[in-house]
């Protein structure tokens, strides 16, 4: 994708952003909104029914305390007494009971109805006239007494039944003192009513009856009516349901119509909350709560519900909504236009710059950008004519070094012809010295081994016949023909040095020292009483058995012989581990020891650090050590601490496998 089009993108991308982001934030913002009304209705709930149980309460007290000096009353005494006094009170009831249903004012009932206590409590409770002319309604249907057997004794209305102590009402005022009923419909009055029920006491204490108002619920709906006033919705609407049955609707006459199951099975759930539903006609935001009037069972119950019209609470999002997919759309096209114009600006010159690489790449570096723009881009075109220069710069002097490269590459061609030829001469030089050290050798150690051996005859056979001075010159003789004959040996031994590394293989030092002990040394080692030490393993090297033995050899018959005559050899043979696959075996004698500054040439050929007459020596030993040592890939180095001996570190190759064959080459060459 092109950079004009992938900005024109990202500003559109940008614009939508935008409007999303705000339609998300209207979006929160209306659900914040919702959850606010949602948790501030429930609470209004609340306290709208607290003020609802609060009017009941207040209502039960002031029937507490009218109803105080009743337990006292003579008709009350009286029917207590008459009815105590009989062995069976049915005997009294079931007569009334019957003519009660049959609705008979006559008699006794005609007398109840009218008697002082009845006109007590129209006058001093009901009070229906004055309530009728101040409120349009009643506030209690009916009023009436019971002794304590539950025979009604007083009334202001015709009840639907004589008989009450069967009554839950009447057995829980009895049992607590008070009793609330749920709010449902009575049929003595025809109200929609609450049970207000007060126990009847006399001055000793003792139940003497009950006291059972029927309360309009008529007077509990102007604190509902002053809820739905006092909001700000006009579509507020509060509905009192007791049960499944709604008793009270702001909006509609009674019966009004049931609540959805969806709500119903939410309050069924929970004590209080809020929720989304769809109602009739509108949908509506609804919270609800409800509270019991006390925890005794049977109580009053109630459940107050609000709702409004989703649609006018959100109302001012809804406008603000509008305003915010305006803005979008606008600034859209401005982001559109405006990515338009910066594209253009940028993608423009990034052409020119595109056109001056491929110039480029096809090695026209006399091209030049002639972009006149500020800010990055037309530093990234000066960059360009700056890379061109300096391409330009760089290429001729490439092609100078180039020039001067192949010029030295044909010299050193010329060169290595010349040394290869020099080394074939070299290697031709050194095959003939081989064949002449070999073969000079052999051809001086004849003569020289007759001489000794004729020496020797004439040592035995002149024994005694001839003057100390002829036999100590005839011993010279025969000792300079025996050391030409060890120095030519020496000679042919270092001669055969060397050799191809494909012969190395692992080598067991431990048995290697041991082979030299036992087979190579023996004798010398017996003659001198040299004591060998090895404290611990050595490591298996790789390298060349035979070499490896004369080596060690070599070594170890100088530490014996460079020794005083005083004391005995003492050999210690250590390894130390060394980095990069090496190991250092160490060598270390109780001998006359090596001063400092013969350190390095004691490996130079022929060197001699004493007199034939102190010591015997050919001065080719340690040059021959050196020598298998530089051929293996290790050194070989002397410490000789004044009055200590001599130490030598020789560092060789660690073999990467135990192979323990490597004893037969080390026996083949002691032989």
């Amino acid at each position: 994708m092109k950079i004009h089009d992938r900005i024109l993108l990202a500003f559109l991308g940008l614009g939508v952003a935008i409007g999303v982001a705000a339609y998300v934030s209207l979006s929160l913002s209306q659900r914040t909104l919702i959850e606010s009304i949602g948790k501030h209705s429930v609470e209004l709930a609340n306290t709208t029914m607290n003020h609802v149980y609060d009017s009941i309460q207040q209502r039960l007290e002031a029937l507490q305390c009218n109803a105080l000096p009743l337990g006292e009353h003579s008709i009350l005494s009286e029917s207590n007494t008459l009815f105590d006094q009989e062995e069976d009170v049915n005997d009294l009831i079931l007569p009334l009971e019957e003519a009660w249903t049959k609705n008979d004012p006559t008699g006794r009932i005609s007398d109840i109805a009218s008697n002082p206590l009845s006109t007590s409590l129209a006058n001093n409770i009901e009070c229906s006239d004055y309530y009728v002319k101040k409120y349009g309604h009643v506030s209690f249907g009916e009023v009436f007494v019971t002794n304590k057997h539950g025979a009604n004794v007083a009334q202001t209305a015709m009840t639907s039944d004589y008989f009450q102590a069967d009554e839950l009402w009447w057995q829980h005022a009895k049992d607590y003192g008070t009793y609330v009923g749920q709010i449902q419909y009575d049929e003595s009055t025809g109200l929609y009513a609450v049970d207000l029920v007060i126990r009847l006491d006399d001055k000793a204490g003792n139940f003497a009856g009950i006291l059972k108002a029927v309360y309009n619920v008529r007077q509990l709906t102007s604190i509902l009516e002053s809820v739905k006033y006092g909001s700000v919705y006009d579509s507020t609407r509060l509905r009192l349901m007791t049960g499944d049955q709604i008793i009270f609707d702001t909006r509609r006459a009674l019966p009004a119509a049931s609540l959805k199951p969806a709500i119903k099975q939410q309050i069924v759930d929970t004590e209080a909350g809020y929720g989304h539903f769809q109602l009739a006609d509108q949908k509506a935001l609804v919270a609800f709560y409800s509270g019991f009037y006390s925890d005794r069972p049977g109580t009053l119950d109630t459940t107050l519900i609000l709702s409004y019209d989703t649609s006018e609470i959100l109302a001012p999002t809804a406008i603000l909504k509008a305003q915010f997919i305006t803005v979008t759309i606008m600034l859209i096209a401005c982001s559109t236009i405006g990515g338009v114009v910066l594209a253009k600006s940028i993608s423009k010159p990034l052409l020119s710059l595109k056109n001056m690489a491929f110039n480029i790449s096809c090695g026209d570096l006399n091209t030049s950008s002639r972009i006149n723009a500020t800010g990055e881009i037309g530093e990234l075109a000066e960059s360009f004519d700056r890379m061109t220069h300096d391409l330009r710069y760089t290429l001729d002097n490439l092609q100078s070094e180039i020039r001067t490269r192949q010029d030295a590459e044909a010299k050193l061609a010329f060169n290595n012809h010349k040394l290869t030829h020099m080394l074939e001469e070299l290697e031709r030089v050194n095959q003939e010295l081989k064949s002449f050290a070999h073969v000079a050798s052999h051809d001086l150690r004849e003569p020289l081994r007759k001489i000794v051996m004729s020496g020797n005859i004439l040592q035995e056979s002149l024994s005694g016949q001839i003057s100390s001075d002829d036999e100590e010159c005839l011993e010279y003789m025969v000792d300079g023909a025996s050391r030409m004959t060890h120095l030519i040996s020496a000679l042919l031994t270092h001669s055969q040095m060397g050799g191809i590394d494909d012969l190395f293989e692992p080598v067991d030092m431990d048995l290697l020292v041991q082979e030299i002990q036992k087979y190579n040394l023996a004798q010398l080692i017996e003659e001198t009483g040299t004591l060998i030490e090895t404290p611990d393993p050595l490591p298996e090297i790789l390298g060349d058995p035979i070499q490896l033995s004369r080596l060690f050899q070599n070594i170890i018959s100088n530490a014996i012989k460079f020794q005083r005559e005083s004391d005995t050899p003492v050999i210690t043979i250590e390894s130390h581990s060394v980095y990069g696959g090496m190991a250092c075996i160490e060598v270390q004698d109780n001998g006359i020891g090596i001063a400092a500054e013969d350190y390095e040439d004691i490996f130079t050929m022929f060197k001699r650090l004493h007199t034939g007459d102190e010591f015997e020596g050919t001065g080719i030993g340690l040059a021959t050590c050196k020598k298998i040592v530089d051929h293996h890939g290790g050194s070989i180095r002397v410490e000789s601490p004044p009055g200590q001996g001599s130490r030598f570190f020789i560092t060789l190759p660690k073999a990467k496998k135990t192979n323990t064959d490597a004893a037969s080459h080390v026996e083949h060459a002691s032989a």
